[in-house]
């Protein structure tokens, strides 16, 4: 007597179980090869700028250039040092120094979000003049524009960012700012 089991042969496929095989190996390359990617860039770029600010090593500011017609009074030196990047540009964090005394009008193109670290500034934002020490905090909507009045100077951290199109759009939507500069 022959038995017959209908279905594929052994050894077989009806080619399901292949096509499911590849789709698994499309989708494991598909998470592997980005994140690959990434930790090349990070390999090459990011790591050897990064590795030594873990160890507390000193950087020394450097002179900066900041264009002549934001400066309204005085003339100041300005010194910043930029530690970290990020992979797309979209975001980086640093040191700036202002050495006055000196009054400057600044249009944010980018969020900036700083941290006093030494002197101090009188702030005029929106109308409203703001007194920055060590330990203020103060943030910066990208579109806005605040006028910097420093007595001797001031050192602070900061963290630029861009917000994109749409957080943009929304801020002036929802909540009626930046204000313009006149």
């Amino acid at each position: 007597m022959d038995l017959h089991v209908p279905g594929p042969a052994l050894g077989r496929s009806n080619g399901s179980s292949s096509r499911l095989l590849w789709l698994a190996l499309g989708a494991l390359l598909a998470t592997a090869l980005p994140l690959a990617i990434d930790v090349i860039h990070y390999w090459q770029f990011e790591h050897h700028e990064l590795a030594p600010i873990a160890v507390g090593r000193d950087w020394p500011l450097e002179t900066s250039g900041v264009k002549p017609d934001k400066v309204l009074e005085g003339h100041p030196t300005f010194l910043t040092y930029v530690y970290a990047r990020s992979q797309d540009v979209a975001s980086w964090s640093g040191v700036w120094e202002c050495k006055g005394p000196t009054k400057a009008r600044f249009v944010y193109t980018l969020d900036e979000t700083v941290y006093v670290l030494e002197g101090s500034a009188n702030i005029e934002y929106d109308g409203v003049v703001h007194a920055l020490h060590p330990g203020s905090v103060a943030f910066f909507p990208a579109g806005s524009t605040a006028t910097w009045d420093v007595p001797e100077r001031i050192k602070k951290s900061f963290v630029l960012s861009n917000p994109g199109r749409l957080k943009r759009w929304a801020r002036r939507l929802f909540f009626s700012y930046p204000k313009r500069a006149e």
